[in-house]
């Protein structure tokens, strides 16, 4: 087998049916240097609509209840990207992985700066 060696930095997605976790690899990290955060989500997607302004949101992962006040969620049908363990409902994957890409991002910028364009991504 052929072995890959990656100088920059790399983004590790651990897409799970029930939760996808994801977070910046570390490599050779000693015991000086702090864990990598982490994004934990659950794999799933709520749409529900203001009963004020007809809107319609897309809150990710278990949403608190108190965030769902002044929201129509009973009719809201609540998605997972899975189905038997496959991913098939790829725009709710979508929603997902804007969403941890946008969480990961703000932790970047507060640890050490931009966001890195032309990162390795690996996705299990």
């Amino acid at each position: 087998s052929m072995a890959t060696t990656v100088d920059g930095p790399v983004l590790v997605v651990d897409n799970g049916a029930h939760s996808l976790r994801a977070g910046w690899a570390s490599r050779g990290a000693g015991e000086d240097e702090a864990a990598p955060d982490l994004c934990e989500v659950r794999n799933l997607v709520i749409k529900p609509r203001s009963r004020e302004t007809g809107e319609v949101f897309s809150l990710v992962g278990a949403v608190p209840a108190k965030l769902l006040s002044g929201l129509d969620a009973a009719r809201a049908p609540i998605k997972s990207p899975f189905e038997s363990n496959v991913v098939c409902n790829f725009d709710t994957q979508e929603t997902i992985f804007d969403y941890v890409f946008s969480e990961l991002q703000k932790k970047k910028k507060k640890q050490c700066g931009e966001w890195e364009a032309g990162a390795e991504v690996v996705v299990t």
